[in-house]
């Protein structure tokens, strides 16, 4: 009797675990993506790049990095053209303005005065373009 009693636990709880999201969902659907190429940026810049994206996205997600300014045309990249049936099949607007911005010009963009934001602490052993 112990046996089958731990089994169905065990299921129940593997089956709940399954259903729920690794990522905490936003409060709403996106309907626009801004795309940030990947190519020239530091690991540095990448990390700022995915801390902005992902305290945006709390509310909805708006910034979608892809690897290149290319990316419409390449067609080996899963994360493009999963972008580009976002676009077609689900409606969301793809905009391409702020691909090739700069990171100050990307936080000009997106933080406005007043709002509040964290921060990440980076360290690494890369140059940095600007040091």
């Amino acid at each position: 009797m112990f046996i089958p009693s731990f089994l169905v636990i065990l299921f129940i709880t593997t089956q709940s675990n399954a259903m729920s999201p690794p990522f905490i969902p936003s409060n709403r659907p996106t309907t626009k993506l801004h795309t940030v190429a990947e190519n020239g940026r530091s690991e540095a810049e990448l990390v700022l790049l995915d801390s902005i994206a992902g305290n945006l996205a709390r509310d909805t997600p708006v910034i979608y990095r892809v690897s290149s300014t290319n990316w419409r045309n390449d067609t080996e990249d899963s994360y493009s053209n999963w972008l580009e049936e976002l676009e077609t099949k689900g409606g969301v607007i793809v905009d391409d303005t702020l691909i090739q911005a700069s990171l100050v010009d990307i936080v000009t963009f997106f933080v406005k005065p007043g709002s509040s934001w964290s921060y990440v602490v980076f360290e690494c052993d890369c140059h940095l373009p600007y040091s």
